[in-house]
């Protein structure tokens, strides 16, 4: 058996799920680990509204989507180390629902946990870039693009620029959703492209 034989083997079956199934648990359990017992910090919250864009097989699909984010620290020890290289690391979780419009109307959610990094000081002012991404899990109702399966993984990876004094954000995001040839022969993938707006509300609680 040569090794596209054994790939193809391994797809569908109860280890290789269990093996996807633990690398994604441990992907959204790692930020709380890597927090300080004692308390996690919640930075801010609020909500996210983002309109996506993909073209598939010559049909124009449309994502108005809407969010609730929340943003934690990694705690007092690591926080102090990355300020002085100038340098603001957190963690996020953002469940997200969107109608889908275009070639077969119906709707998908997701759950994203992810990471984001921003300077410590504003560049222009008050403004502050960002980087950040993540990898979540999603249902989509679509069924006609040989996406092979309607649980999928979400990728997403976005870059902006946050308004410091107003808590606004405007921002770009990539997603390309997928099952990894984990639950079915087709695995097409769906590429979208975000354009993202944010509003985080200051909070100084502890969870």
């Amino acid at each position: 058996m040569g090794l596209p034989d054994m790939q193809r083997a391994l797809r569908g079956s109860p280890v290789w799920r269990t093996l996807w199934t633990v690398a994604i648990a441990v992907w959204i359990a790692a930020p709380m680990a890597a927090t300080e017992a004692a308390a996690i910090e919640l930075r801010d919250h609020g909500p996210t509204v983002a309109f996506g864009y993909a073209h598939e097989r010559k049909e124009d699909l449309f994502f108005p989507s809407v969010g609730w984010r929340w943003r934690f620290g990694f705690g007092e020890s690591l926080e102090a180390w990355l300020a002085r290289v100038g340098t603001d690391l957190t963690w996020y979780v953002e469940p997200m629902i969107a109608p889908v419009l275009g070639d077969e109307e119906t709707v998908e959610v997701q759950v994203v946990p992810g990471v984001r990094f921003e300077p410590t000081d504003p560049w222009f002012g008050t403004w502050v870039p960002y980087l950040e991404g993540g990898i979540g899990l999603m249902y989509t109702g679509l069924d006609d693009l040989g996406l092979g399966s309607n649980i999928l993984f979400s990728d997403n990876v976005g870059l902006g620029v946050t308004f410091r004094e107003s808590g606004w954000s405007l921002g770009y995001r990539y997603r390309h959703s997928s099952h990894a040839g984990i639950w079915a022969e087709s695995n097409a993938g769906l590429d979208v492209h975000y354009l993202t707006l944010r509003y985080d509300r200051k909070a100084g609680s502890y969870l």
